[in-house]
């Protein structure tokens, strides 16, 4: 759970650091970063004057928006942006005549994060797998040493001094204990 709260963090970081490069890289091409899933549109004032966001022309920025970009002249970053029905991830910043706005589609993103998600899990249950099985030899291991050591100290208890007890090679409690009645 923390691996993918790490992750998710580091992954919305980064689509930040995308989207704000992209908006300093941006030269009158409102399509150049479409191949990486990035849409640009430029605003004249509070409207969409160019945008590769089909149906987003004319349309106007929010309220948020235009208060933090337009009258505080701030960048801004939201990863909830609702544009023409469809939730972005988006960088706005202020220009002489608006501002230019860098976005990246919510379920673009969703499906990476599903895929990290799904592959941190995957590890988790093998490693676990993998801990469970070496756990669960090493436990029997010591109960079969326990094992002998506690018939070797009851056939003794009751009585039977022609017991043979085999030496431990070890230098644990377990074998001390072997050791001790072999005598």
């Amino acid at each position: 759970i923390v691996a993918i709260y790490i992750t998710e963090n580091s992954l919305v970081e980064n689509i930040q650091t995308q989207l704000e490069l992209s908006v300093q890289g941006y030269s009158d091409d409102v399509s150049a970063f479409k191949e990486k899933d990035i849409d640009i549109t430029v605003f004249e004032g509070d409207t969409r004057v160019k945008s590769s966001i089909p149906n987003a022309v004319g349309t106007k920025a929010s309220p948020e928006v235009i208060e933090k970009v337009l009258n505080k002249n701030e960048k801004y970053f939201n990863s909830n942006t609702n544009v023409n029905g469809a939730p972005y991830y988006a960088y706005y910043q202020p220009t002489e005549n608006g501002m230019l706005f860098a976005g990246k589609p919510q379920s673009v993103v969703d499906n990476v994060i599903r895929s990290l998600c799904f592959n941190i899990f995957i590890a988790a249950f093998l490693i676990t797998l993998g801990l469970s099985v070496v756990a669960y030899f090493l436990a029997r291991s010591i109960a079969g040493r326990l094992l002998k050591a506690y018939e070797a100290v009851t056939t003794i208890a009751d009585g039977d001094l022609t017991y043979s007890v085999k030496a431990g090679n070890g230098n644990d409690e377990i074998d001390k204990t072997r050791n001790a009645v072999k005598t």
